[in-house]
C-alpha cells in the first residue's frame, strides 16, 4: 500500500511538472531539454531556505515559484536568438552546464553527496509526515497546475503565443511581441516546474543533482510530446504511461534492478518515434513540428 501511495504521489508531482513544460513546448512552440533544471532550482532553494527552520514552508515555497520563474525568464531571454532544434541543443547544454555546477557548489548544494535531512512537507498548523497526508496536497496541486495551464491556453494571452509559435514573422506583423510573450511564457512554466521541484524535496527528505539530470529532463519532455502537446490530458497520459510501464518490469526478478534504465531507453524511443511519425502525439492536438529558421 504504501508503494502505491509513493507513485500516485510521484504521479501527481510529474504531472504537475510535465504541464508547466506543455505551456513551453505546446503553447509557445519551444522544445526545452532543461526543464528538470527549473524543477531542481525549486527543490534546492526550498531545501535550503527551510534548512534549520530559517524560514516556514509557505515563503519558501513562494521563494522557489520566483526563482524558478526567474531562471525560466534568463533562459529564454539566454537563447532568444534560436529557434526549432538549435534551441533544443541549447537548452540541452544549459541542462548539463546546470548539473556540473550543482555538483561543483559543494558549499552550497552539497555538492555529489547532495542536501540530506530536508523538512517534511506541512501547512499551517499541521504536519505531512504520511504519505496518505502528502497525497490530497500533491494532487490538488497538480488540479490547480493543470487548470492554471488550460486557463492559460485558451485566453488571449495563450490564442496570441499559438499564433507566434506557427510563424514569428506573421505574429509580428500583426502587432503581437513575440519575445515577451515568450517571456511571460516561460516564466509562468518555470514558476509552476520550481514549486513542484520543491514539493518534490520536502517530500522525498532528500536530494542530489543527479536527481535533476537530462534523465528527469527526457522523461518529461517524452511524456509532453507522446500524450499530446499543447493538449490538456496528453502530459497527464503521457506521465502514466511513462511512469507505469517501467514500474510494471519490478513483477520479473530479473529486470528489476534496471527500472531506471529501461524508463530512459523508453523514453527516449519513444520521443524520437512520436516526433518522426505521429508529432501530434496519442490525444488529437496541433502537429508539433520543429523548423528552424533560415
Amino acid at each position: 500500500m504504501d508503494y502505491a501511495l509513493h507513485l500516485c504521489i510521484l504521479l501527481a508531482l510529474y504531472v504537475g511538472v510535465a504541464q508547466s513544460l506543455n505551456l513551453c513546448v505546446g503553447d509557445a512552440g519551444l522544445m526545452s531539454f532543461a526543464h528538470a533544471t527549473l524543477f531542481g532550482v525549486g527543490a534546492y532553494v526550498s531545501a535550503l531556505l527551510t534548512k534549520g527552520d530559517h524560514v516556514s514552508m509557505l515563503p519558501a515555497l513562494g521563494a522557489a515559484c520566483g526563482a524558478g520563474a526567474l531562471c525560466g525568464l534568463l533562459l529564454i531571454a539566454t537563447l532568444s536568438r534560436l529557434q526549432g532544434d538549435y534551441f533544443a541543443i541549447a537548452t540541452f547544454a544549459v541542462q548539463l552546464v546546470a548539473v556540473a555546477a550543482c555538483k561543483n557548489a559543494d558549499a552550497v548544494t552539497g555538492g555529489s553527496a547532495g542536501i540530506y535531512g530536508i523538512s517534511p512537507l506541512s501547512v499551517p498548523g499541521h504536519g505531512l509526515s504520511s504519505k496518505a497526508a502528502v497525497l490530497p496536497l500533491v494532487v490538488a496541486l497538480a488540479v490547480v497546475a493543470s487548470w492554471v495551464c488550460h486557463w492559460v491556453r485558451n485566453s488571449s494571452f495563450g490564442l496570441s503565443l499559438h499564433v507566434s509559435r506557427e510563424d514569428q514573422v506573421l505574429a509580428s506583423a500583426f502587432g503581437q511581441r513575440v519575445g515577451w510573450q515568450r517571456c511571460a511564457a516561460l516564466a509562468l512554466s518555470g514558476g509552476l516546474a520550481a514549486l513542484f521541484g520543491a514539493l518534490y524535496a520536502h517530500y522525498a527528505g532528500y536530494i542530489n543533482p543527479d536527481g535533476f539530470g537530462f534523465g528527469l529532463s527526457l522523461f518529461l519532455l517524452s511524456a509532453v510530446v507522446v500524450g499530446g502537446p499543447g493538449t490538456a490530458w496528453g502530459p497527464v497520459l503521457g506521465v502514466i504511461l511513462l511512469l507505469l510501464l517501467p514500474e510494471a518490469c519490478r513483477l520479473i526478478p530479473a529486470l528489476q534492478a534496471y527500472v531506471a534504465e529501461l524508463r530512459n531507453g523508453l523514453s527516449a524511443a519513444l520521443l524520437f518515434g512520436f516526433l518522426l511519425y505521429r508529432p501530434a502525439g496519442i490525444l488529437r492536438g496541433f502537429s508539433f513540428v520543429t523548423h528552424a529558421r533560415e
